[in-house]
Formats: structure tokens, C-alpha cells, sequence
């Protein structure tokens, strides 16, 4: 056990790498810390002030098209500018919204957006439009929403990923990873603990945010507080990286050496036509995409339907936030048993049963949930609101702390059965960017569709055709992961 510990906390030999580790540890955790907190703050603000409901329809119409024009545009600047610099540009960009949104635009609400009457009366006249009116209304919550969405990919893809694999060491490169995951997991029960501090305490800041900002009320006061730590954090992971970049670029830490291999062909880049042909030609990739696509569709459809009965338990951001807060603990803790002894777990049980474990996992609590949806719906008594939230934040710890070692682990573990590296390598893109994009906007999509027929529907009235969707996903994805490994562990 001592010995599982020390490799898993501790995967450096020397005095020398631990400090380059450690350092790049403080970098994650700034970053990770930071990201919980957005998602805390963009969940309890959205869905207490919009509704739940909202949420698909701003995934769907912003996060989509905005993604994709991120991404095109990030990638015609770096051909221009140095990557680095690049970099802490669009992260100082992204602070800035997250932060400016808050902590002034929202004073200004009533100003800048449709009033209530008006979006009663376009809603009515155009009914199927109702949600679509309404998001687009209250447009600074759609951008906060859409912004807060990419952010983690941006923060902790760009910024910390691509930091750590240009500059460190590809041999250890694959325990580090583990390690490195293992630290970030402590970010979820640390960024509860900061939310739980600062909603609950009058603090130095608390007494900053009322003298400068002005703030409307408790839950914008409490709001804007946490909108200052995460421009803090953000400035101080932006400082880490321009700190470590510089000392390992200089040479001063001579077990760094910037990876100078020759860029290897863009793998992303497949083209519609190359695409369907390797889709069609191995089973292999069309079951890992099914598998991604399960867990992309099943975890948006439960979150959001989740996020619909949690705004009836906590009406208020503020106790919405410290529910999640509180969540966070559980999640994180759950993360570092599962990580710790993951690799346990496949040794004994095998590569399928591990593989199926998520799948189950969010199947089993995902029925007893909607089902307890369903039940509320019927009766409308709050004491089946509390059985209906305990299901459903049981199903989402279980789930993520899954997801985040026995997931990810063995779905990259599948493509090592491939023999082809070619196919390994365009098969990952495909899975990776295919399946899981998809697998969201399929699961936005069937939670939007039926509330663009019925306006007057919500995300808990609904839940018969949603628990289907979600048993159906759920059985294609076990029976791609048996289609996976059948015959060869």
C-alpha cells in the first residue's frame, strides 16, 4: 500500500524533478480550481435565474457555433503568432468576460436586455420560439453560459496540457500523467471548500465588492466575489506559466528539454469523405465512437434534467452554489480512492468489466432518478424532490469520479488493439472529436425537441421520453464496449 501511494503522489526519482512536477502541480491546480468555480458560479446563476430548461438551447445555438468559430480562428492566429504568447492572449480575453459579466454588465441588466413583458409577448405569439426568445432576451447569461462552457478547454487543454507536453520529458511522460491527474482531482474538493468559505463568511473581499461594486442584492454581492477569485486565479496561473515557460526555455532547469521533434501531420484534419470511409471499414472505431457518444449523450441528458429538479430544492444561486460545493467534496474524494486504486481494479476484474463500469453506473441511478421525476411530476410533493436530488447527485458523483480514471483509462486502452498505426491515429480523432461532440449536441438536442413542440413542457415533465433515450444509449454503449474487447481480455 505504501508503495502504491508513493508511486501514485509522488512519481519522481530526484530532488530536481520533484520541484519541476510540484511546480507544474501548483500550475494545474490554480487552472483546475479556478474551472470548478466557473462551473459552480455558470450552473446556480443560469438555471436559477433562466430555468434549467435554457440550458440546451444555449448549448445548442451558442456553445456549438461558438466553439466551432473559436477554434477556426485560434487556429488561423497560430500560424502567425507564437504559440505561448497566443495562448495567454485568448486566456487573458476569456477572464475578461468571465469577469467584466459579473462584476459590472449584470448591474446593468434591466438596461441592456428585453423586459419580462416582452419576452411574454413574442412567446406568445410565437410559442414553438418560447426558449429561444428567452435565452436570446437575456443574452449576458447566454455569453456567460457559452464562454463558462469552453473555458475549461481553453484553461486546462491549452494552457496546462500543452505547456506540459511541450516541455516535459516523453519518457515520463505516461506515469506523470497519472500523477498529474491524481493532484488535479484534489482541485474539485478545494475549489468546494473556497465557495463554501466565501458564500458563507464576510470577508475582506465581501467588504471590497460593497464598497466598489455596488452589488443589487446577496446573491449578486456573493456572485461578484467569486468572480474576483476567479480573475485572481486566472492571473496567477497566466504568471506560473509565463514563469515556468521562461525558466525551462532559458535552461534553467536542465532535466526540461523543449520536445523538437518534427511536427507530425495534423491528425484533426480528415476530411468528411476520409472520415465515413474509416467508420465504415473498422468496427473497432465505430465502437469507441458509440462508446464516447454514449457518455457525452447520457451525461448531458442526466445533468441537465438534474440541474431542473436541484433549482426546485435550491431556489437561491447562493444555495444552489453551496449544494455544489458541497458535491465537490464528495466527487473529488470519491475521484482519489478510484484513482488510487483503478489500476487494481482492471487487474483483477479485467478490461471489460472496468469498461462497463461508468455505463452501469450511470444507468442504474439514472432510471431510479427519472423515475422519481416522473413520480414528483405526477404528485408534485416536495418530500419526492429530495429522494429525486439524493438519486441524482449519488448518479452524478458516481458517474464523474468514474469518468475521470476507469473511463478515460480504458477507452484509450482500446485503441491499443489496433494494429494499424495509421488507423490508431486518425481513429482517435475521429472517436475523440466525433463521438463526444455529437454525443452532447445529441443530448441537447433530445431534451430541446420536445420543449420546441410542447413550449409548456420542462425537463421533468418530459422524463418518460428521456428515461428511454437514456436506456437505449445505455445498451448500445455496454454492447459496444463487449464488441470492443470480446475475445481478446
Amino acid at each position: 500500500m505504501i508503495k502504491l501511494l508513493r508511486e501514485s503522489f509522488l512519481p519522481f526519482k530526484t530532488n530536481a524533478q520533484g520541484k519541476i512536477f510540484f511546480r507544474n502541480v501548483l500550475l494545474m491546480l490554480c487552472i483546475l480550481i479556478n474551472v470548478n468555480i466557473v462551473r459552480i458560479v455558470k450552473d446556480s446563476y443560469v438555471t436559477t435565474m433562466l430555468g434549467a430548461e435554457t440550458i440546451s438551447f444555449c448549448k445548442l445555438l451558442g456553445e456549438l457555433p461558438f466553439s466551432i468559430l473559436f477554434f477556426f480562428v485560434y487556429s488561423k492566429l497560430s500560424n502567425n503568432m507564437n504559440t505561448e504568447k497566443l495562448c495567454r492572449y485568448t486566456i487573458a480575453l476569456f477572464l475578461i468576460v468571465l469577469s467584466v459579466l459579473p462584476l459590472f454588465f449584470f448591474q446593468f441588466y434591466d438596461h441592456v436586455t428585453l423586459s419580462t413583458e416582452t419576452i411574454a409577448s413574442i412567446s406568445s405569439a410565437y410559442p414553438s420560439l418560447k426558449w429561444v426568445v428567452l435565452i436570446f432576451g437575456n443574452w449576458p447569461y447566454l455569453i456567460y453560459l457559452v464562454i463558462g462552457e469552453i473555458w475549461p478547454v481553453v484553461a486546462y487543454s491549452f494552457l496546462f496540457w500543452q505547456f506540459v507536453n511541450k516541455f516535459n520529458d516523453p519518457k515520463d511522460s505516461a506515469k506523470d500523467y497519472i500523477s498529474y491527474n491524481l493532484y488535479g482531482q484534489t482541485s474539485m474538493p478545494l475549489s468546494g471548500l473556497v465557495v463554501s468559505y466565501f458564500i458563507s463568511n464576510n470577508t475582506y473581499l465581501d467588504q471590497f465588492v460593497d464598497s466598489f461594486m455596488n452589488p443589487m442584492n446577496y446573491n449578486d454581492s456573493k456572485v461578484k466575489v467569486l468572480s474576483v477569485i476567479i480573475m485572481l486565479l486566472g492571473l496567477l496561473a497566466m504568471a506560473l506559466h509565463y514563469y515556468c515557460e521562461r525558466l525551462y526555455r532559458t535552461g534553467g532547469e536542465k532535466l526540461i528539454v523543449e520536445n523538437k521533434s518534427k511536427k507530425s501531420k495534423d491528425k484533426f484534419h480528415l476530411s468528411i469523405k476520409e472520415t465515413l470511409s474509416i467508420l465504415i471499414q473498422s468496427k473497432q472505431i465505430r465502437n469507441i465512437v458509440l462508446i464516447i457518444f454514449g457518455y457525452g449523450f447520457t451525461v448531458t441528458l442526466m445533468h441537465l434534467t438534474w440541474l431542473s429538479i436541484l433549482q426546485y430544492k435550491y431556489p437561491s444561486p447562493v444555495d444552489f452554489m453551496a449544494f455544489q460545493a458541497r458535491l465537490n467534496y464528495w466527487t473529488g474524494g470519491l475521484t482519489i480512492i478510484i484513482a488510487i486504486f483503478g489500476k487494481k481494479i482492471i487487474e483483477l476484474f479485467g478490461l471489460s468489466f472496468a469498461a462497463k463500469l461508468t455505463p452501469i453506473m450511470t444507468l442504474i441511478p439514472g432510471v431510479l432518478f427519472y423515475l422519481a421525476c416522473m413520480l414528483f411530476n405526477y404528485s408534485m410533493n416536495t418530500i419526492v424532490i429530495t429522494y429525486a436530488t439524493l438519486i441524482g447527485s449519488i448518479q452524478y458523483v458516481l458517474v464523474r469520479a468514474s469518468k475521470y480514471v476507469l473511463f478515460d483509462s480504458t477507452k484509450e486502452s482500446l485503441y491499443t488493439f489496433m494494429e494499424s498505426e495509421e488507423l490508431k491515429t486518425k481513429g482517435k480523432a475521429i472517436a475523440d472529436v466525433v463521438g463526444f461532440k455529437l454525443g452532447k449536441a445529441m443530448g441537447s438536442l433530445a431534451l430541446a425537441f420536445p420543449l420546441m413542440i410542447f413550449p409548456s413542457q420542462n425537463y421533468i415533465s418530459i422524463a418518460p421520453f428521456t428515461l428511454i433515450a437514456l436506456v437505449i444509449v445505455c445498451y448500445f454503449w455496454i454492447s459496444a464496449v463487449s464488441g470492443s474487447v470480446k475475445g481478446r481480455v
